[in-house]
């Protein structure tokens, strides 16, 4: 049994996408069938793209190729916000936890941009 596991690493998942798509191409003219795969695993950007190949195994040289359409027409807004509001609050989460130190019993930085929106 063969499976796709994939590492994460943010824009790497758009680069993985295109990698998917060319094991994809070289299965399909090894007559490997349409779901070469029995495990699929990820970490960050691979889960999402693991489990995007996972949930429409039964073809995978046709979801290799959406999934590589979807990372190329994604746009960052999609991803991640960046208005006034989200970047107030985050930067001031960081001030906050820089200043105050072990004084604050909640951290309230945890990331640099606010990734909601792929919730």
């Amino acid at each position: 049994m063969v499976g796709l596991s994939l590492t994460g690493g943010g824009a790497r998942g758009a680069y993985q996408a295109g990698v998917v798509k060319g094991i994809s191409e070289i299965l399909q003219q090894l007559n490997c069938g349409a779901d070469p795969f029995a495990y699929f695993a990820g970490i960050s950007a691979g889960s999402i793209n693991t489990t995007y190949c996972a949930a429409s195994a039964d073809n995978f040289y046709t979801t290799a190729i959406n999934l590589a359409t979807l990372w190329e027409t994604i746009e960052p807004r999609q991803i991640y916000r960046t208005d006034a509001a989200s970047l107030s609050r985050i930067g001031f989460g960081w001030l906050r936890d820089v200043s105050l130190g072990s004084l604050a019993k909640k951290k309230l930085a945890k990331q640099l941009l606010d990734a909601r929106p792929l919730m």
